[in-house]
């Protein structure tokens, strides 16, 4: 139980460390995706491209996922800002923060050599209650189809020709789908891998 417990526990920066990090134009998203976090980036992002909208934003990512409507929140912010966007998997992007890491800039898009990228059919979030009916059971499910259309399009859109989405969909019918960074490069989910001879 205690360690179920520590586990649970959010993740924790020093502050200073943290202050320090962003004063470089970086972006940081640690732990799960959810509306705050969305939010939070999205005004970093914007307040970023106001002030200089020609200098590289860099967002470091080490995320298990979360919601799909606040990453698409994220998304979104990041295709729509004038700075080209940096991204970087410096441990583990998977489920929505795939999707994020997918998005940066062509060309800009990164991996860790030992990072890895998990992908997957977005799930069904019952909040706590079950399908009484037929009908809500194929609303929840037309729901999920819908996300998991919209998740493979984007991978497609940044994968420029290279694959389709029902390329990706092949990859995810079987569930977690998880890559090295050899194969996310080769899978046009990132565009180069940082080896430590690299990192200056």
């Amino acid at each position: 139980m205690a360690e179920e417990k520590e586990e649970k526990k959010e993740l924790k920066i020093d502050e200073k460390s943290l202050e320090l990090f962003q004063k470089d134009r970086n972006i940081l998203i640690l732990g799960e995706i959810n509306e705050k976090m969305a939010i939070n980036i999205l005004l970093r992002l914007l307040y970023l491209d106001y002030e200089n909208p020609d200098k590289e934003i860099t967002i470091y990512i080490h995320s298990p996922g979360g919601s799909v409507s606040a990453g698409l929140i994220i998304v979104d912010a990041m295709q729509n800002v004038r700075a080209p966007i940096r991204t970087v998997d410096i441990g583990m992007a998977a489920s929505m923060a795939s999707v994020i890491l997918a998005s940066g800039s062509k060309g800009r898009r990164q991996i860790f050599e030992h990072a890895k990228v998990l992908i997957h059919q977005p799930m069904i979030v019952m909040g706590g209650e079950t399908a009484t009916n037929t009908t809500q059971a194929r609303k929840l499910y037309e729901d999920m189809a819908h996300e998991q259309e919209i998740l493979e399009s984007i991978y497609a859109l940044h994968s420029c020709g290279k694959y389709t989405r029902e390329d990706y969909m092949k990859l995810t019918d079987k569930g977690d789908y998880t890559m090295e960074a050899d194969e996310a490069m080769k899978m046009a989910l990132v565009d180069s891998i940082i080896k430590p001879r690299d990192i200056k």
